[in-house]
């Protein structure tokens, strides 16, 4: 009955079970992949008399001055650079275009500096991205302004919260009880807290992404796909209409956006379905990091996972927030190696809008209190706030378990004062509280 909260894959996914059991991703441990057999090394022979013809043809060639010509830019000085390119040309994931060719009243996109896109080792030893951007922002919020459009009629103007609905379809998340005939269900309890948490989040102004807006089977990685495919088409619609210069620039910020579609169409949480797409459940590859900074400039948006506990025991109590920050984050990943961890998650933000949405639902619904079983804040790796680098958190409503807080999330007038805590609870960071 206890429900899990797991780094990987949250429990009670009844997704069918894949061939191979092993290679799903569980909760609080990383997949080994097997190694790979080295690739036989192939030896070319080439008969003495062919070789003396090829000897002569290249002499012939280099006396013509032909081979210099072909190589062109390989065979220019280091530091020079072509007097003529036939076309521009970029390599994706990097900062500089090579061979930029400008039309006459345009001019070339001047060289983007990367800030720190090496990999450290930590005093472990174990990788990790370096605490900066990889390349300077192009979308920069001013907070200042921020607090001060949230005193306003409508205090949540320009800000977009992502609102995912835990669970759904063929996977009701906790029950009680646990029966064919239960009397809740945490997909339904969550799923209509987030509809009524949408409508007062909008009548303040926000605009709301919706992870599922009905009883449909989401999976964890296809939900951190949909919100990072918002954040990025946010991005690119920003830098086009501002004319920005910035990289990653529109077309790489849809590239990006590109490779998340997998794990959207694959919609599984199963490591052999391909599900987790470029997502590798333990760090992050270069195109993930710089998809987690663009997260990160856009301090506009923010996320909230809506949920509900269970426990063994009936007295278990009380609404808590999950948060993470990059220490925990360390503590799980020091020993798998592979991929480096990601070290610049707002670690301070997430805290603080973690708790203006405990303080805005304990101000609503106070029978929502715990009476000491829960904290608070609980600090926890969960996929969904350590595979995106927004500022958010996963909200548990409260115990299904338990009498007084089932009787809270089963009633409309509780539900109704949930989704007005969750919404008082984001003015209130907007706000600076």
């Amino acid at each position: 009955m206890k429900k899990a909260q797991g780094p990987g894959v949250l429990p009670g996914r009844s997704d069918p079970p894949p061939a191979a059991p092993a290679s799903r991703p569980a909760d609080g441990a990383r997949v080994r992949r097997p190694a790979r057999r080295p690739t036989p090394k192939l030896r070319l022979v080439i008969p003495r008399r062919t070789a003396a013809a090829a000897a002569a043809v290249l002499a012939a060639v280099l006396l013509a001055g032909v081979l210099p010509a072909a190589l062109g830019a390989y065979a220019r000085p280091a530091g020079t650079t072509p007097t003529a390119s036939p076309k521009a040309t970029r390599v994706p994931g990097t900062a500089t275009p090579s061979a930029p060719t400008a039309s006459p009243t345009v001019s070339p996109r001047p060289p983007q500096p990367t800030l720190a896109p090496q990999v450290s080792i930590a005093a472990g030893g174990y990788r990790v991205w370096p605490k900066d951007y990889a390349y300077a922002p192009g979308y920069v919020v001013d907070p200042a302004e921020l607090a001060s459009r949230a005193t306003g009629t409508l205090p949540l103007e320009g800000i977009v919260v992502v609102l995912d609905p835990g669970h759904g379809g063929q996977d009701g998340g906790a029950v009680y009880p646990v029966s064919n005939k239960a009397e809740i269900v945490e997909k339904t309890v969550a799923l209509d807290v987030a509809l009524r948490a949408r409508d007062a989040l909008v009548a303040l102004g926000a605009e709301v992404v919706m992870t599922r807006a009905d009883d449909s089977w989401v999976s964890l990685y296809k939900r951190i796909g949909l919100t990072h495919q918002a954040v990025l088409a946010r991005h690119a619609a920003y830098l086009e209409a501002m004319g920005s210069r910035a990289w990653p620039d529109a077309t790489e910020t849809r590239r990006l956006s590109a490779l998340v579609q997998p794990c959207i169409d694959v919609n599984s949480d199963y490591l052999n379905g391909k599900g987790l797409g470029v997502f590798k459940n333990y760090g992050v590859i270069p195109d993930v990091r710089t998809m987690f900074d663009i997260d990160r400039q856009h301090a506009d948006i923010v996320f909230v996972a809506l949920h509900c506990n269970a426990n063994d025991s009936p007295k278990a109590q009380g609404l808590s927030v999950l948060y993470l920050d990059t220490k925990k984050v360390y503590r799980t990943e020091r020993s798998t190696g592979g991929n480096p961890t990601y070290s610049f998650y707002d670690d301070e933000n997430r805290v603080r809008f973690g708790q203006a949405l405990y303080d805005g639902i304990a101000a609503s619904e106070p029978r929502l209190v715990s009476d000491g079983f829960v904290q608070p804040l609980i600090d926890q790796n969960l996929a969904v706030l350590r595979e995106m680098n927004l500022v958010g958190v996963l909200v548990e409503m409260g115990f299904v378990s338990n009498a007084s807080d089932r009787a809270v999330l089963l009633s409309d007038a509780g539900q109704a004062n949930i989704a007005k805590g969750v919404a008082a609870g984001v003015v209130a960071y907007f706000r600076g509280g």
